[in-house]
């Protein structure tokens, strides 16, 4: 990955964007990438990550945005992506708590809650700004597909892009196949 490129686009959102600097970090024993921003403003980070959605590949969307004051520099005078902060949780961009309600949602939080290794998921967070990327959207895919006996495809998870969607959308699956067997039973 060219973070420089990352970077570059980063800076096209705003203005008040003064430095971006994109660095590979550790997060939960993964790999993740995180962007780095000096700023005149406050950020929205979701509609700074829905902005590089339109214009980067979804592996190249850094997981974590976090503000600084300053980049930390070398001797040199170039930025030291080593002195930058970590990553952690507290740096996910985050919808408001929704506890999932439903059987589905909670079995579906809790495949996902295993899979990003993160406590508390809402049903309406996003998967991609909790630090979800395609790897883990298979994984994610291929343990409800295992413990639900059903077929979810990646096209249709990354629809969804949520538990309370994706489960909607498996709920209305099995009642309309329940739906079409009574009607065959009746037809037959």
């Amino acid at each position: 990955i060219e973070t420089g490129e990352i970077e570059h686009v980063i800076l096209e959102y705003s203005k008040s964007l003064k430095q971006a600097v994109v660095a590979v970090k550790e997060n939960n024993g993964k790999e993740v990438l995180a962007g780095y921003l000096v700023s005149d403003a406050a950020i929205d980070k979701s509609l700074l990550r829905n902005f590089l959605q339109k214009r980067l590949p979804e592996y190249m969307i850094p997981a974590f945005f976090i503000d600084i004051e300053k980049m930390p520099l070398s001797v040199n005078g170039k930025i030291d992506k080593k002195l930058l902060p970590a990553v952690s949780g507290e740096n996910l961009i985050r919808s408001e708590y929704v506890a999932p309600s439903t059987t589905m949602e909670k079995k579906l939080v809790s495949i996902l809650q295993e899979v990003l290794n993160i406590e508390q998921i809402s049903i309406t967070d996003d998967f991609f700004e909790l630090g979800g990327n395609s790897l883990n959207a298979m994984v994610f895919i291929n343990r409800i597909n295992k413990s639900l006996n059903i077929e979810i495809t990646l096209k249709e998870f990354i629809l969804q892009k949520n538990i309370e969607r994706l489960s909607a959308s498996i709920e209305t699956r099995e009642w309309l196949n329940s739906e079409v067997g009574f009607a065959n039973e009746i037809i037959i």
